[in-house]
């Protein structure tokens, strides 16, 4: 009977469709939320949605992620305002 050349298990992918990124540029925003650049600034602005610059100091360009989660938040505070409307007053 051969030996084994190995002494530990073999290494297994593990599953990462459950995994959500935490920040994304913006072609990843309109991929997942479909809200445009534009959109993405003037939110940003207004301080509704928040991000990061990656630039250095010296660089002409840079790259600018945005919290997917801030996103999100935005987005589930304007459906929590629409269904409060829809409710009308309470007495």
């Amino acid at each position: 009977m051969r030996k084994s050349l190995f002494t530990i298990a073999p290494v297994q992918a593990s599953d990462c469709t459950n995994i959500l990124a935490e920040w994304g540029d913006h072609q990843a925003v309109y991929r997942i939320f479909s809200i445009k650049r534009g959109k993405l600034y003037a939110l940003d602005r207004l301080g509704l949605v928040r991000s990061v610059s990656l630039r250095r100091p010296g660089q002409k360009f840079s790259k600018r992620l945005w919290s997917l989660q801030s996103i999100r938040h935005y987005l589930n505070s304007l459906l929590q305002a629409q269904n409060d409307s829809e409710r009308g007053p309470t007495d």
